[in-house]
């Protein structure tokens, strides 16, 4: 088991937050796509999430619950 030491939280419709978040040497991410989102922009902020999940990152990336 890995400890985790920081954990960052990025509001995912934000994506130059999102990007600088992922370059960080937090333990872990944490993309918010819920109580930062308005409902109006959950939609591209899945899609936006979803492209930066296939680029290298240093820390593990959370997603309301799961981890990746």
């Amino acid at each position: 088991m890995t400890m985790n030491r920081s954990f960052l939280f990025a509001p995912g419709n934000v994506a130059r937050r999102v990007e600088k978040a992922l370059t960080l040497d937090a333990d872990a991410v944490i993309v918010d796509l819920e109580d930062s989102v308005a409902d109006s922009d959950k939609e591209a902020t899945r899609k936006l999430v979803a492209e930066a999940l296939q680029r290298p990152r240093r820390g593990r990336l959370s997603r309301r619950g799961s981890t990746v």
